[in-house]
């Protein structure tokens, strides 16, 4: 059985090209992007807070001179969080048929009346398209899969996901149907035997290649 992550999958259609090099040769290159470090401190903050740990001397810091940067989105989770988690960073495991297995962590999960919500912690910014963003498709596709399987709903709606733009204070949901289960069931399926059968993974030459951080090892040619 082959596993792939939302990750994977968002990796192969920006650039099948870099896809094989990160996946399949296994290169990676280090980075010192500031907003990935900021993502993982205050993921990990939100992760203490809901599990019931001692965060005081955490928050204090957040308040400190060294941590302001963190000051606002903490702030503003605190103001527009959910009450309470059944799931805190939880790690998922959903089958596609007898050939695929679909992996990847949720940054949580609550439940309200009959009805499940995912929840997705974000510091960037609040134009995501989140109905056509693939975390979407893979997140609501594989919760639904394992909790209709564990008899915890029955009906498509009754799962749904709120990404929470911390920068902005503002909310986003997308509630699932069964329109949108089976889109993204066909897509997903499609990507993936795309993936499986690729062998040269290519990608025609566009202006982000100059910038990408594979270029160097990319066999495709770029100015």
């Amino acid at each position: 059985m082959k596993v792939f992550t939302c990750g994977m999958l968002k990796a192969y259609i920006e650039c099948p090209s870099k896809y094989n090099l990160i996946y399949n040769e296994k290169i990676q290159i280090p980075t010192d992007d500031c907003y990935f470090k900021i993502g993982n401190e205050i993921h990990s903050l939100i992760n203490y807070f809901y599990k019931g740990f001692d965060i005081s001397k955490m928050t204090d810091l957040v308040y400190s001179d060294k941590y302001l940067y963190l000051k606002d989105l903490w702030d503003n989770f605190l103001n527009i969080r959910p009450d309470k988690l059944i799931k805190s960073e939880y790690s998922f495991n959903a089958k596609i048929g007898d050939n695929y297995l679909l992996t990847g962590r949720i940054d949580g999960l609550y439940k309200t009346g009959k009805s499940f919500v995912i929840t997705d912690w974000k510091t960037g910014t609040d134009k995501l398209d989140i109905n056509n963003d693939m975390q979407t498709m893979v997140y609501l596709y594989s919760l639904y899969i394992l909790l209709k399987t564990s008899k915890k709903i029955t009906k498509y709606d009754d799962l749904s996901i709120e990404y929470y733009f911390l920068k902005t204070k503002t909310i986003k949901k997308v509630t699932l149907n069964k329109d949108l289960f089976q889109k993204t069931e066909k897509t997903i399926i499609s990507l993936l035997n795309k993936i499986l059968s690729e062998k040269k993974y290519l990608k025609a030459f566009s202006a982000d290649c100059k910038n990408c951080n594979y270029k160097n090892f990319c066999n495709q040619a770029y100015e």
